[in-house]
C-alpha cells in the first residue's frame, strides 16, 4: 500500500512542482470509521482551533492497491484495479491540493477537489501509457464515460460528482489533449500547473470554456 501511495504522491508533486513535508502516508485513517464504512474513499476534514486531517480508504481499495502492477500501462489493468489506483490517486490529490490552498489562505470547496481529482486520476493513468497519442481517448472513455454511483450517494453529492466529472474532461480536452498528442511536455507542464494555481473562479471558468 505505501509503494502506491508513495508512487503516486511523488508524481503528483513532480507534475506540480509542489513541495510540502507532508506525507499522504502518514494520514491515512488506520480503524475504520462507522459514517465512512460505505464510501471507498474520502478526505476527512476537521475544523476548529486547528484543522485535522484524514484520508478514508476502505479495506478492499487497500488491498487491491497493495498489489498493483504498477510498471505495466494501467490499459492492460483490470476494472478493480483501476478503480483502486483511481480513488488513491483522487484522495492523495485531494489531499494535497487543500494543503495548498490552504496554505495560500484560500477556501476549497468540495467541486474543486473532485474537480482537481477527476484531472489528476486521468493524467497519472496517461502519463503511465507508452503512447498516449493513442490513448488519450480510450482513457477519457474509460474514466468519464462509464462510471457508476455508488448506491448510498445522495442527490447533493451525485450532482456534485457529476459536474466536476463534466468540467474535467471537458478540460482535458479543449486544454490538453492538443498538448499531449503533440509531445510538447514542457507545455504541458505550464498549463498544468499555472492551472493548479488558479483562484477557485478562473479554475472553474476555464474548465467550463468551449
Amino acid at each position: 500500500m505505501k509503494r502506491t501511495l508513495r508512487t503516486v504522491e511523488g508524481a503528483l508533486k513532480s507534475l506540480y512542482a509542489i513541495d510540502t513535508p507532508y506525507r499522504a502516508e502518514d494520514f491515512i485513517l488506520r480503524k475504520q470509521r462507522e459514517d465512512l464504512k460505505h464510501l471507498e474513499g474520502a478526505l476527512c476534514v476537521r475544523s476548529g482551533e486547528t484543522v485535522e486531517v484524514g484520508i478514508h480508504l476502505s479495506p478492499p481499495v487497500k488491498k487491491t492497491a497493495t498489489h498493483l502492477p504498477l510498471k505495466r500501462p494501467v490499459t492492460e489493468w483490470t476494472f478493480e484495479q483501476l478503480n483502486a489506483f483511481s480513488i488513491v490517486t483522487e484522495e492523495v490529490s485531494h489531499f494535497h491540493y487543500f494543503l495548498f490552498q490552504s496554505h495560500q489562505g484560500r477556501p476549497v470547496s468540495q467541486l474543486e477537489l473532485e474537480l482537481q481529482g477527476e484531472i489528476d486520476r486521468f493524467l497519472l493513468c496517461l502519463l503511465s501509457v507508452a503512447t498516449p497519442e493513442k490513448d488519450f481517448d480510450n482513457l477519457i472513455d474509460r474514466l468519464f464515460d462509464h462510471y457508476r454511483l455508488r448506491d448510498h450517494v445522495n442527490a447533493e453529492q451525485a450532482a456534485r460528482y457529476e459536474e466536476a466529472n463534466t468540467l474535467a474532461k471537458n478540460f482535458l480536452l479543449k486544454h490538453l489533449k492538443r498538448i499531449s498528442q503533440h509531445r510538447d511536455h514542457e507545455a504541458m507542464l505550464r498549463l498544468l500547473r499555472r492551472y493548479y494555481r488558479l483562484a477557485s473562479s478562473e479554475k472553474l471558468a476555464l474548465a467550463s470554456s468551449k
